[in-house]
């Protein structure tokens, strides 16, 4: 999909998963991740189609905290509308995944 606005669509798919989350953890609509999942994918089938991977971390979890998604998503915008090369890009995200994530499992491990 080449709409610019398709990938603010995505952040709120993932914020939408996140709301609904909720109901996985506590038992009260889904009985396991699996059943949750299914329901995402019958509810968000674009999203499953275009960026499964985006679907099945959200689904698991692992985007509660979606500055990451955000930050990735802002840069695949730039690069669509030519504002930055998608070299320069890639660096910006590597650096930020290094000093968010990498750097402190370093600084974890020291300890």
């Amino acid at each position: 999909m080449t709409d610019i606005h398709y990938y603010d669509k995505i952040i709120d798919y993932v914020k939408e998963i996140n709301q609904e989350l909720k109901y996985l953890d506590n038992g009260e609509k889904y009985e396991n991740v699996e059943q949750f999942t299914e329901k995402m994918i019958q509810r968000f089938p674009d999203l499953n189609m275009n960026h499964p991977s985006i679907l099945k971390s959200a689904c698991g979890g692992s985007m509660k905290d979606i500055k990451m998604l955000e930050f990735m998503i802002s840069k695949v915008k730039k690069i669509k509308q030519n504002q930055i090369s998608e070299h320069d890009a890639s660096v910006e995200v590597g650096q930020r995944l290094v000093d968010e994530i990498v750097k402190p499992q370093i600084e974890k491990s020291k300890n």
